[in-house]
């Protein structure tokens, strides 16, 4: 067993803009993501390191309907015997109802 360091953490802006035309609220939001440790799901834990933005937009258009769209910007390596270098973007997009 190998004691390593960690490090990482999050941080998230968001504005929510009430009563705008017919709709209930705007938020548009963004969120930051770093990691730098240990991937302990995976064998020997390699270490990880991630860094990802995600800039998105809730639409409330009423009280019962949301819909969320979503741009993810992913650059993740992992550490192994030889390296794994992996860079993604995601389109996302969500359609949900509240009861």
């Amino acid at each position: 067993v190998e004691e390593r360091t960690l490090g990482g953490g999050w941080a998230q802006l968001m504005y929510k803009i009430d009563n705008i035309g017919w709709t209930q609220a705007l938020i548009p939001y963004a969120r930051a993501t770093w990691y730098d440790g240990g991937k302990k799901f995976e064998t020997t834990a390699p270490k990880h390191i991630v860094k990802e933005l995600v800039l998105g937009v809730e639409w409330q258009l009423i009280k019962a309907l949301e819909i969320v769209a979503e741009y993810d910007m992913a650059h993740r390596k992992v550490y192994t015997k030889s390296l794994y270098d992996e860079k993604g973007h995601v389109i996302r997009c969500q359609i949900q109802f509240n009861y």
